[in-house]
């Protein structure tokens, strides 16, 4: 009898977790605030658009092709957003060339964030270059080639999820000096507005 209700639970565990797999919202959602289709954007001379590699076709692409990005290129398209804050910005590409991933730079008006390792994917992937302050109206959004060799199919921004900055004064030591108190108090109220800095020798 016990082993039949693990069966039984087991069963319907597997099948709550599939459902949620089939029902969960793609990475990419229709309504984002801003997607490119990855040969609309400007492109260096260096870049091909393509829909097969080395006579390869590469189905599952959007639009009329994608992206060939080898040792060298770069990507560049213009977004606009409402207001000034904090927008995610991801890819949908493929790697085949390398199991130890390629490396890319994302540069956001004209600063670089940082150099990205693109997993190797033998099918159309989502990449996630994380959260980017972006500025009220117009932004450039840059991808530079490092090790190259990617292909890119589109480019999406859209609105950062994060958590509210609402962190409350109270401290967890009950004896806690009133000065301790007062610094916790000024912590609290800076929090998400100003950075505080300071320097030993």
């Amino acid at each position: 009898m016990k082993n039949l209700l693990k069966k039984a639970i087991t069963m319907m565990l597997a099948f709550t977790l599939l459902l949620g797999l089939m029902t969960a919202p793609p990475v990419h959602a229709d309504n984002a605030l801003f997607t490119i289709e990855s040969e609309n954007a400007q492109l260096t001379s260096d870049l091909q658009v393509t829909t097969q590699i080395y006579g390869q076709p590469k189905p599952g692409y959007s639009g009329s092709g994608f992206v060939w990005m080898q040792n060298s290129g770069t990507i560049s398209f213009t977004v606009t957003v409402p207001e000034t804050g904090m927008y995610t910005i991801s890819t949908r590409y493929m790697q085949e060339l390398s199991a130890d991933g390629r490396l890319q730079s994302l540069a956001v008006n004209g600063v670089t964030k940082g150099s990205y390792m693109l997993p190797y994917k033998t099918t159309w992937s989502n990449f996630d270059f994380g959260y980017h302050k972006l500025n009220q109206g117009s932004n450039t959004i840059q991808l530079k080639a490092g090790w190259g060799f990617a292909y890119f199919d589109t480019f999406t921004v859209d609105y950062a999820d994060l958590d509210p900055l609402d962190v409350q004064p109270v401290l967890s030591d009950t004896q806690a000096t009133p000065e301790t108190q007062l610094l916790m108090n000024y912590l609290t109220e800076v929090y998400g507005n100003h950075m505080i800095s300071g320097q030993q020798e």
